[in-house]
Protein backbone atom coordinates (compact mmCIF):
# COMPACT_ATOMS: atom_id res chain seq x y z
CA UNK A 1 0.00 0.00 0.00
CA UNK A 2 1.44 3.35 -1.07
CA UNK A 3 1.36 6.19 1.43
CA UNK A 4 0.63 9.67 0.23
CA UNK A 5 3.24 12.27 0.98
CA UNK A 6 2.09 15.02 3.30
CA UNK A 7 2.68 18.63 2.36
CA UNK A 8 5.86 20.27 3.58
CA UNK A 9 3.98 22.51 6.03
CA UNK A 10 1.83 19.71 7.48
CA UNK A 11 3.50 19.38 10.89
CA UNK A 12 4.36 23.04 11.38
CA UNK A 13 3.31 24.40 14.72
CA UNK A 14 3.11 28.17 14.74
CA UNK A 15 2.43 28.72 18.45
CA UNK A 16 5.70 27.42 19.87
CA UNK A 17 5.84 29.79 22.84
CA UNK A 18 2.25 31.01 23.33
CA UNK A 19 3.13 33.41 26.16
CA UNK A 20 5.75 35.31 24.15
CA UNK A 21 3.93 35.06 20.84
CA UNK A 22 0.59 36.12 22.34
CA UNK A 23 2.22 39.16 23.96
CA UNK A 24 3.99 40.06 20.73
CA UNK A 25 0.80 39.77 18.67
CA UNK A 26 -1.13 41.83 21.24
CA UNK A 27 1.52 44.54 21.11
CA UNK A 28 1.50 44.71 17.31
CA UNK A 29 -2.31 44.69 17.14
CA UNK A 30 -2.48 47.31 19.89
CA UNK A 31 -0.17 49.61 17.92
CA UNK A 32 -2.25 49.07 14.76
CA UNK A 33 -5.47 49.82 16.65
CA UNK A 34 -3.96 52.97 18.15
CA UNK A 35 -2.92 54.19 14.70
CA UNK A 36 -6.40 53.38 13.37
CA UNK A 37 -8.05 55.28 16.25
CA UNK A 38 -5.83 58.32 15.67
CA UNK A 39 -6.74 58.34 11.98
CA UNK A 40 -10.43 57.93 12.79
CA UNK A 41 -10.33 60.75 15.36
CA UNK A 42 -8.59 62.98 12.80
CA UNK A 43 -11.35 62.29 10.28
CA UNK A 44 -14.07 62.95 12.86
CA UNK A 45 -12.38 66.27 13.68
CA UNK A 46 -12.41 67.20 9.99
CA UNK A 47 -16.11 66.31 9.78
CA UNK A 48 -16.73 68.40 12.89
CA UNK A 49 -15.16 71.38 11.09
CA UNK A 50 -17.40 70.70 8.08
CA UNK A 51 -20.39 70.61 10.43
CA UNK A 52 -19.49 74.06 11.73
CA UNK A 53 -19.31 75.29 8.16
CA UNK A 54 -22.75 73.76 7.44
CA UNK A 55 -24.31 75.79 10.20
CA UNK A 56 -23.41 79.00 8.35
CA UNK A 57 -25.38 78.01 5.21
CA UNK A 58 -28.95 79.02 4.41
CA UNK A 59 -31.81 76.57 4.97
CA UNK A 60 -31.97 74.95 1.50
CA UNK A 61 -28.22 74.56 1.18
CA UNK A 62 -28.09 73.29 4.75
CA UNK A 63 -30.52 70.42 3.94
CA UNK A 64 -28.43 69.28 0.95
CA UNK A 65 -25.22 69.71 2.92
CA UNK A 66 -26.43 67.66 5.90
CA UNK A 67 -27.75 64.90 3.65
CA UNK A 68 -24.35 64.71 1.94
CA UNK A 69 -22.61 65.04 5.32
CA UNK A 70 -24.50 62.06 6.83
CA UNK A 71 -23.73 59.94 3.76
CA UNK A 72 -20.03 60.74 4.11
CA UNK A 73 -19.97 59.87 7.82
CA UNK A 74 -21.71 56.58 7.07
CA UNK A 75 -19.20 55.85 4.28
CA UNK A 76 -16.31 56.73 6.62
CA UNK A 77 -17.59 54.37 9.34
CA UNK A 78 -18.05 51.51 6.87
CA UNK A 79 -14.61 52.11 5.37
CA UNK A 80 -12.92 52.11 8.77
CA UNK A 81 -14.73 48.92 9.77
CA UNK A 82 -13.74 47.07 6.59
CA UNK A 83 -10.18 48.39 6.45
CA UNK A 84 -9.76 47.86 10.21
CA UNK A 85 -10.84 44.22 9.87
CA UNK A 86 -8.43 43.65 6.99
CA UNK A 87 -5.59 45.36 8.87
CA UNK A 88 -6.37 43.26 11.96
CA UNK A 89 -6.12 40.03 9.93
CA UNK A 90 -2.89 41.10 8.22
CA UNK A 91 -1.30 42.25 11.48
CA UNK A 92 -2.32 39.02 13.24
CA UNK A 93 -0.77 36.83 10.52
CA UNK A 94 2.32 39.06 10.37
CA UNK A 95 2.70 38.96 14.15
CA UNK A 96 2.28 35.19 14.22
CA UNK A 97 4.86 34.59 11.47
CA UNK A 98 7.45 37.01 12.86
CA UNK A 99 7.04 35.75 16.42
CA UNK A 100 7.36 32.18 15.09
CA UNK A 101 10.73 33.08 13.56
CA UNK A 102 11.86 34.35 16.97
CA UNK A 103 10.26 31.71 19.21
CA UNK A 104 11.34 28.77 17.01
CA UNK A 105 15.09 29.31 17.39
CA UNK A 106 14.75 30.01 21.10
CA UNK A 107 12.75 26.80 21.52
CA UNK A 108 15.38 24.86 19.56
CA UNK A 109 18.18 26.33 21.66
CA UNK A 110 16.26 25.60 24.87
CA UNK A 111 15.97 21.93 23.85
CA UNK A 112 19.72 21.77 23.16
CA UNK A 113 20.52 23.37 26.52
CA UNK A 114 18.21 20.89 28.29
CA UNK A 115 20.19 18.06 26.65
CA UNK A 116 23.38 19.55 28.06
CA UNK A 117 21.73 19.98 31.44
CA UNK A 118 20.62 16.35 31.54
CA UNK A 119 24.14 14.96 31.11
CA UNK A 120 25.04 12.70 34.00
CA UNK A 121 28.57 12.00 32.79
CA UNK A 122 30.87 14.39 30.95
CA UNK A 123 32.06 11.48 28.80
CA UNK A 124 28.67 11.62 27.03
CA UNK A 125 29.25 15.20 25.81
CA UNK A 126 30.30 13.81 22.43
CA UNK A 127 26.80 12.41 21.88
CA UNK A 128 25.31 15.89 21.91
CA UNK A 129 25.12 17.41 18.48
CA UNK A 130 25.05 21.06 17.50
CA UNK A 131 21.98 22.96 16.55
CA UNK A 132 20.84 24.48 13.32
CA UNK A 133 18.01 26.95 12.77
CA UNK A 134 15.70 27.10 9.76
CA UNK A 135 16.87 29.31 6.90
CA UNK A 136 14.09 31.83 7.51
CA UNK A 137 14.60 32.07 11.29
CA UNK A 138 16.20 34.98 13.07
CA UNK A 139 19.32 34.73 15.27
CA UNK A 140 21.48 32.36 13.22
CA UNK A 141 24.48 33.81 15.02
CA UNK A 142 23.22 32.26 18.28
CA UNK A 143 23.24 28.79 16.72
CA UNK A 144 26.76 29.40 15.40
CA UNK A 145 28.02 30.54 18.81
CA UNK A 146 26.31 27.60 20.56
CA UNK A 147 27.97 25.18 18.12
CA UNK A 148 31.37 26.82 18.68
CA UNK A 149 30.93 26.58 22.45
CA UNK A 150 29.88 22.92 22.21
CA UNK A 151 32.87 22.16 19.99
CA UNK A 152 35.15 23.86 22.52
CA UNK A 153 33.66 21.87 25.42
CA UNK A 154 34.03 18.64 23.47
CA UNK A 155 37.65 19.51 22.63
CA UNK A 156 38.40 20.28 26.29
CA UNK A 157 36.78 17.00 27.33
CA UNK A 158 38.83 15.15 24.73
CA UNK A 159 42.04 16.75 25.97
CA UNK A 160 41.15 15.92 29.59
CA UNK A 161 40.46 12.28 28.67
CA UNK A 162 43.73 12.05 26.78
CA UNK A 163 45.70 13.44 29.71
CA UNK A 164 43.90 11.20 32.17
CA UNK A 165 44.36 7.99 30.20
CA UNK A 166 47.55 9.09 28.45
CA UNK A 167 46.53 7.28 25.28
CA UNK A 168 45.99 8.43 21.70
CA UNK A 169 42.52 7.02 21.09
CA UNK A 170 39.32 8.40 22.48
CA UNK A 171 35.59 8.67 22.03
CA UNK A 172 35.94 9.89 18.44
CA UNK A 173 38.12 6.92 17.50
CA UNK A 174 41.15 8.57 15.86
CA UNK A 175 43.96 6.54 17.44
CA UNK A 176 47.08 8.57 16.60
CA UNK A 177 46.01 12.19 16.67
CA UNK A 178 43.91 14.69 18.54
CA UNK A 179 40.57 15.45 17.04
CA UNK A 180 40.71 18.81 15.38
CA UNK A 181 37.75 21.14 15.13
CA UNK A 182 36.82 19.78 11.68
CA UNK A 183 36.44 16.26 13.08
CA UNK A 184 34.25 17.50 15.89
CA UNK A 185 32.32 19.80 13.55
CA UNK A 186 31.58 16.82 11.28
CA UNK A 187 30.17 15.01 14.30
CA UNK A 188 28.06 18.09 15.18
CA UNK A 189 26.70 18.52 11.65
Amino acid sequence: MKQTQKPKFYRRKYFINPKFQGSFIQLVIGIALLINLILYATNIFIFFKFNLYGETLDYESKQQFYSFFQDQISLLNQSFLIVGTIIFAIIFVFGLLVSHKVAGPLYNLTLQLKKLQSLDDLNNIHHITGTQFRKTDFFHEIATEYNKALTNIQQLQWNALKEKKNIGSGPLGNANSDPDSTTINKKIA
